[in-house]
């Protein structure tokens, strides 16, 4: 296994246990997907029909293969944050150390292929098989949202 989907693993195992229902001693609390991650061909459009409070992160097949990868989940979490508040809390976490290094890239439209996007970040050139590329679906962000985090990335680390 590539070190990029050694730190997908990981990832992958962080998001399983952000995204567990909680048993307490009045019940079990239902928290839903935290975000979910898609295996997704660089050359196409990300997968569409995902509910606008899901957080997909979409990322290239290749990178994919052989990391246990939860299912794909395209309904809004039960009692998770925000959609924008998880995504910038990931890109805190990976910016702090707390998460593996990865390159975080936004999509600024659903209909355009990851690898505009990727190029556009300048990212063309990452070594796929040491940095997990993770692209996240800024346009599902209200404008408000939107200036704070697309001002974090393209984050390459």
């Amino acid at each position: 296994m590539a070190l990029a989907q050694q730190r997908l693993a990981e990832l992958a195992t962080w998001l399983d246990l952000s995204s567990r229902s909680r048993h307490t001693r009045m019940g079990t609390i239902s928290f839903g997907p935290w975000a979910v991650i898609v295996p997704s061909d660089i050359a196409e459009p990300p997968m569409s029909g995902f509910d606008p409070k899901a957080l997909p992160i979409f990322v290239p097949t290749e990178q994919t293969e052989g990391v246990g990868l939860a299912a794909i989940d395209k309904t809004a979490p039960d009692s998770q944050d925000h959609m924008a508040s998880r995504l910038a809390h990931l890109i805190w976490r990976v910016q702090d150390g707390k998460l593996p290094p990865a390159a975080i890239i936004g999509l600024e439209s659903p209909s355009a292929p990851l690898q505009d996007a990727i190029a556009e970040a300048g990212a063309d050139d990452l070594d796929i098989s040491a940095l997990p590329v993770l692209c996240v679906p800024l346009w599902a962000l209200t404008a408000i949202e939107y200036d704070p985090i697309a001002r974090a990335l393209p984050l390459l680390l």
